[in-house]
């Protein structure tokens, strides 16, 4: 009997061994620049990324120390240094801005702890011998939202070569839709396409990321051709598109709708459309986003061409067009019928409750007085007209703005990327509430009645109409609160 139940056993395991072996268990891959090991520590880290994405499979993370990292492998493509890059991978996350000894993610720092994944491997600052692309996703690669790219900067990239391999310097992704998130695009430029992303038949979602400094012909940040992604918390910023009809400073759209929420365009440029540019019956939905001080020679913020984008509690101010169109342009050629509404815009727009009002951003151009750089302060002041003006039948549940916060603050939500949370009582701003916030205070004493233009100098905390007790009270409470 005994003889028998050990046989039973037995042709169990035999049974059960083929599911066991199948199971896939998550790995974490370690990598560190200099380092020389197998992955598997922080002490035993690879040195080269391409090593981690070798043995790398679905549910596995890696985590990139911060470093400098090259492409080092052409997926045998056979088009030598220049066509080395990496490939993401569906179900792999790979991270960056470790310091070396964290134990989880959310331990990571990611602007002090710089992670840069280079294209430039040949002579230092010579452009001519760069990677076409940091990333190429070719099609076949088809991935989804489950391949994560997080904390990392993306720079050197140079798409100059022949077909595929003139878009997309930085990112080139062709049906696939991979989920990028706090990710830095810097420095990478394209012939065609695309300086920091090439998006072709596919919906990527871009999140919390900086396109600044790259070039292309059309889209210097991003080209998106027959694309839709979802942007959300972006920088565009000190993008340029080239050439002699270069067209799409920060965002180039044709055939896609896009979806863009709490983004920034500041100091792009091109030919038309400095801050975007829409082709090809591209109607992308903008909410909550910032256009100021984009130039071109037609659309200084937008540019439309047989495109219908929908703009919803957005400001468009202070961009400039050599020809036409400061803040926005239809082409007079292909009719456009764009959907503005609860906008502020200078020089005015038809639609819903737009406006004609000075933002009052407390910086917009910074103290180097240029704009895309990152000195800029696109917050906007205490007594923004464009504070709880934005459209109160929007759905903003969960939603934040450019810094991470709530996005209704009182009754109703903002226009432009800036929900404004200030401390009461601080009129100058300096970020705390002193003797001289008492003095203004002060002046408007019992001023009334008070309105949405300024709400009496920003001193009818409350929005009743009238500075008064209850007013004071919330001056009171935050006296000498902040720096």
């Amino acid at each position: 009997m005994k003889t028998r139940t050990n046989i039973s056993r037995y042709m169990l395991m035999l049974l059960f061994l083929p599911a066991i072996s199948s199971v896939t268990f998550a790995d974490t891959i370690y990598v560190k620049e200099g380092a020389s090991g197998t992955g598997s520590s922080w002490q035993d880290a690879y040195g080269l990324l391409q090593n981690a994405l070798d043995v790398a499979n679905p549910c596995d993370e890696i985590w990139v120390a911060a470093g400098t990292y090259y492409p080092t492998s052409d997926y045998g493509s056979g088009t030598g240094d220049r066509g080395k890059h990496f490939r993401m991978i569906n179900g792999v996350a790979i991270y960056g801005g470790f310091d070396g000894t964290e134990t989880t993610p959310a331990q990571r720092d990611v602007q002090n702890n710089v992670t840069i994944l280079s294209g430039d491997i040949g002579t230092a600052g010579n452009p001519c011998d760069n990677c076409s692309h940091v990333f190429y996703h070719p099609s076949g690669t088809n991935l989804d939202t489950t391949a994560v790219l997080d904390g990392v900067t993306i720079t050197g990239g140079n798409a100059n070569g022949s077909g595929y391999h003139n878009d997309g310097g930085g990112m080139r992704n062709a049906r696939s839709s991979p989920t990028v998130t706090n990710c830095t695009f810097t420095g990478n430029s394209a012939d065609h396409g695309g300086g920091g992303m090439y998006n072709f038949s596919r919906s990527p979602t871009v999140t919390n990321c900086t396109f600044t400094g790259n070039s292309a012909d059309y889209g210097g940040g991003i080209y998106n051709s027959s694309s839709s992604p979802t942007v959300t918390n972006c920088t565009f910023a000190g993008n340029s598109a080239i050439g002699i009809d270069g067209s799409g400073g920060g965002m180039y759209n044709s055939y896609g709708s896009p979806i863009l929420t709490n983004c920034t365009f500041s100091g792009n440029s091109a030919g038309d459309g400095g801050g975007m540019y829409n082709y090809n019956s591209s109607n992308p939905t903008m909410t909550n986003c910032t256009f100021t001080g984009n130039r071109a020679d037609f659309g200084g913020g937008m540019f439309n061409s047989s495109s219908n984008p929908t703009v919803t509690n957005c400001i468009l101010w202070g961009n400039t067009a050599s020809h036409g169109g400061n803040e926005i342009y239809c082409d007079v050629l292909s009719p456009c019928y764009p959907i503005i509404s609860y906008c502020d815009i200078a020089g005015g727009y038809s639609g819903i409750n737009n406006i004609d009002v000075d933002p009052l951003f407390v910086d917009a151009d910074g103290a180097d007085n240029i704009f895309g750089t990152e000195d800029d302060d696109l917050h906007l002041s205490a007594y923004s007209s464009c504070i709880e003006v934005g459209n109160p039948a929007g759905n903003y549940s969960g939603q934040v703005d450019m810094d991470g916060e709530s996005r209704v603050r009182y009754n109703n939500v903002d226009m432009g990327a800036d929900e404004v949370y200030p401390i009461a009582g601080d009129f100058e701003p300096d970020e705390d509430v002193d003797p001289a916030d008492l003095a203004a205070f002060a002046g408007q004493w019992l001023n009334s009645p008070c309105s949405g233009s300024d709400w009496c100098g920003g001193a009818d905390f409350n929005i009743s109409g009238e500075v008064d007790l209850e007013d004071f009270a919330i001056i009171s409470a935050h006296w000498l609160a902040g720096n």
